[in-house]
Order: structure tokens, then C-alpha cells, then sequence
């Protein structure tokens, strides 16, 4: 049987994302994420912008485990990177070994007001 990446659909709010909160769960038991953590918008093979610990994600504590929790928060010029529509995707990912944790569609929203 294949390991599969969980694939998760993201909606980016363009102008005024919000915050994207991910809990890292392997088997029913929460790990911290390594330290090396970091988030990729792409669209048309292109790199968007790429998010990294201390540069747009939080690493914070859930259920008593400290780092298992990350708060990734792309800034509003990033937002506005991401294309209308279902044309992006993301990764979220470590570079050591390099290793997709999360991965998917990222859909560009109007925010509204």
C-alpha cells in the first residue's frame, strides 16, 4: 500500500486571508512539526510565495504537545498572488529530509468587505 500526502482544500481569502491552522496527527497521536516547516503557493509551475517558521507560520502547542500545531498567515500582497478560482495548489512541507506533509488546491476568494 502507498503512502499517500492528505490532501486538503484551502480557500485563500485575496486581500485579507485568514489564518490557516494545521494539527499534526500521525496515527491519532499529535508530533510536533520540524522546525523546517514551511508552506508553498504555486500556480502554473511557479512558485507564489513560500512561508516558513518564523517568517509567516507559528509553531504553537495542541493537546500538550508543543510545535504540533502551525498557524500559517500569508500576508495581504501575498493574498493577492493567488489567482481567482481553483488555478493554485500548496504544499506544506520539510526540507530535511524533504518530505510533503499536506497538499492541495488553493482557491482564490474575493474577501468581500
Amino acid at each position: 500500500m502507498l503512502n499517500e500526502t492528505p490532501s486538503k482544500p484551502l480557500a485563500m481569502y485575496r486581500g485579507k486571508p485568514r489564518p490557516f491552522v494545521m494539527r499534526n496527527n500521525v496515527n491519532g497521536a499529535y508530533q510536533a512539526f520540524p522546525a523546517g516547516l514551511s508552506f508553498r503557493a504555486m500556480a502554473k509551475g511557479q512558485d507564489l510565495f513560500v512561508l516558513t517558521v518564523g517568517q509567516g507560520i507559528t509553531l504553537g502547542t495542541h493537546a500538550s504537545v508543543a510545535d504540533s500545531m502551525a498557524v500559517i498567515m500569508p500576508t495581504p500582497a501575498q493574498s493577492l498572488l493567488v489567482p481567482k478560482g481553483s488555478f493554485a495548489t500548496y504544499e506544506i512541507f520539510h526540507s530535511t529530509p524533504p518530505v510533503v506533509l499536506f497538499s492541495g488546491t488553493l482557491t482564490g476568494e474575493d474577501a468581500g468587505s
